[in-house]
């Protein structure tokens, strides 16, 4: 399957050549110049345990290029968005390298003309940047999902081939999502093989579930006064610190924002991860 990746640091870098490996054909795009050059030559830009095997070994066997050239993105199938948000003056999230990202791809979107067209985002995101995004690229015939990552630093590679967990959140609409869904699938056929489990909803929620897996938004989460339906809790955890709360607070995300029937269920509300929460945001510089 061809493949793009939008924003090639840590996130994107580490998604690209993790695909890849699986055997895609895979274009990373990035405006930075110096990123791509050492990228195309199989070098990372940053330190990540196996990503310099994984990038070599996939650039040497044409399976993995890099660009600045957005339209090269042409005629794959799946783009990942995979750009920094940063924390902007207000504690608001910078979706600046998001909006950017989506208005460059918009005029090479809509060439897949062998099976549906997805665009998958990956960024940590606020609840409702799905909503937006769709409306801008429902034109071009793509479909829209959100595929969040939950990376720990030094065990980046292994959290994207041996995740706990596939999160999609998938558009409201019924066919929409099984297209966007079997494409995904697809996408992570290798993965899912080996018993890796898929929690779908719409695409309200992954956005959420990602950010109170990582320790730092638990507090974050509950102070979100804005989210419709979000209510406070106060929560008495023992256990697992940081990383136990944190899924609690996925818990009441989960039990206060809509999801589909597919996946209303699929998310445990009272379990704790069976590995520890990321030590960062792990988000891509753009």
């Amino acid at each position: 399957m061809r493949l793009s990746v939008i924003g090639c640091g840590y996130l994107g870098a580490v998604h690209a050549a993790s695909m890849a490996e699986l055997g895609h054909d895979v274009v990373g795009v990035d405006v930075d110049a110096h990123k791509i050059e050492l990228l195309s030559n199989g070098r990372a830009p940053f330190f990540e345990p196996e990503l310099e095997d994984l990038l070599a070994r996939n650039v040497d066997a044409g399976r993995l290029t890099f660009t600045q050239d957005f339209s090269a993105i042409e005629g794959a199938q799946i783009h990942f968005i995979g750009v920094g948000t940063p924390q902007s003056e207000s504690g608001a999230a910078d979706m600046t390298y998001v909006d950017a990202a989506v208005s460059s791809m918009l005029p090479h979107l809509g060439h897949c003309t062998s099976a549906p067209e997805v665009v998958a985002g990956k960024s940590t995101v606020p609840v409702g940047t799905a909503s937006r995004l769709a409306q801008a690229i429902e034109p071009t015939g793509a479909l829209l999902v959100w595929n969040p990552e939950f990376l720990r630093e030094g065990f980046a590679v292994q959290d994207t081939l041996r995740p706990d967990r596939m999160v999609y959140g998938l558009p409201a609409d019924p066919g929409a999502a099984t297209k966007a869904q079997e494409a995904m699938d697809a996408v992570y056929e290798q993965i899912l093989a080996s018993g890796t489990r898929v929690s779908s909803w719409t695409t309200r929620l992954p956005s959420w579930s990602r950010s109170a897996r990582t320790p730092s938004w638990p507090r974050d989460l509950l102070h979100q006064r804005h989210v419709p339906g979000l209510r406070r809790r106060r929560l008495s955890v023992t256990g697992s610190g940081g990383r136990r709360s944190a899924w609690m607070i996925a818990s009441v995300a989960v039990s206060c924002a809509p999801a589909s029937d597919s996946g209303a269920a699929a998310f445990p509300r009272t379990s704790a991860p069976s590995r520890p929460a990321p030590t960062s945001s792990a988000s891509a510089t753009p």
